[in-house]
């Protein structure tokens, strides 16, 4: 089990709370996890950290994936179908498990997975029905919920639930 609090991350071994030393001094927001690697979203949205393969505590501040797909704040860090969810404030990137064709590069971006719509809250970046959901904007800037079907975002909510956000003086 790993999480992160205070962009700290942590884990728990033999009952026991540890925090992630190696990545000592990176600030964290977000922790998943695929194919025996532990990722780790860095605080300042520009891309993820990962271990070793099987080991939580074990890893480099050199093992660090950049996401280049946009001028783009990452905020929230998803797992689902073996593909890596990078949601941003513009966009959302999505990576792939490259680590049998080349262990040193373990993961690559995929390039097609580029959703050309972020996230306004990053808490609303959820797993639901096999697909990544998330409250966005649309393009007056109004806030609309989303959910993607392949690399296409697909508008879920409706008028009426858009108009009441619309009230709201915050709605991140």
């Amino acid at each position: 089990l790993a999480f992160t609090s205070g962009g700290v991350a942590y884990f728990l071994q033999n009952a026991t709370l540890q925090t992630v030393t190696w990545l000592d001094g990176v600030s964290v927001i977000d922790v998943g996890f695929i194919n025996q690697y532990f990722l780790f979203l860095a605080a300042e949205g520009d891309g993820f950290y990962y271990s070793e393969p099987g080991d939580v505590n074990q890893g480099d501040t050199t093992n660090f994936i950049s996401a280049e797909a946009d001028a783009n704040q990452y905020k929230r860090l998803l797992v689902l179908d073996q593909r890596i969810w990078l949601q941003g404030s513009r966009v959302h990137q999505v990576f792939v498990d490259n680590s049998a064709t080349d262990p040193d590069n373990p993961f690559v971006a995929d390039f097609s997975g580029v959703i050309q719509q972020g996230t306004l809250a990053p808490a609303s970046g959820t797993i639901f029905d096999n697909s990544i959901g998330w409250l966005g904007r649309n393009q007056s800037g109004a806030g609309i919920a989303y959910r993607n079907n392949g690399y296409n975002p697909v508008a879920i909510s409706n008028k009426g639930v858009e108009a009441q956000w619309a009230t709201y003086r915050v709605i991140d």
